[in-house]
């Protein structure tokens, strides 16, 4: 369940999705629609791998957005490995 909406519409534009914003939020990227709503991500029959991808993505905006918010450096090492620095 996605705590931050706008963490989350930025998460699915990284991995390529075309956002729309209503009450339901809707991506889609190459032929495949996804639904986000109630904290379910529904998806086509067959594209389920999607999911832990968005999953991962949301948590790379989410230490992104906290490295941000309490000053500190983040360096990416690998797609899903970070090093955060406290500035002082």
């Amino acid at each position: 369940k996605a705590a931050d909406r706008a963490l989350l519409i930025a998460a699915l534009k990284e991995l390529g999705f075309t956002v729309a914003d209503y009450p339901i939020l809707t991506a889609h990227r190459n032929g495949l629609t996804i639904n986000i709503a109630d904290g379910q991500i529904r998806v086509q029959a067959g594209y389920e791998k999607v999911v832990p991808e968005i999953r991962a993505a949301y948590s790379r905006q989410v230490i992104k957005s906290a490295a941000v918010k309490f000053g500190h450096a983040l360096t990416q090492k690998a797609p899903n490995r970070f090093v955060l620095q406290r500035r002082f």
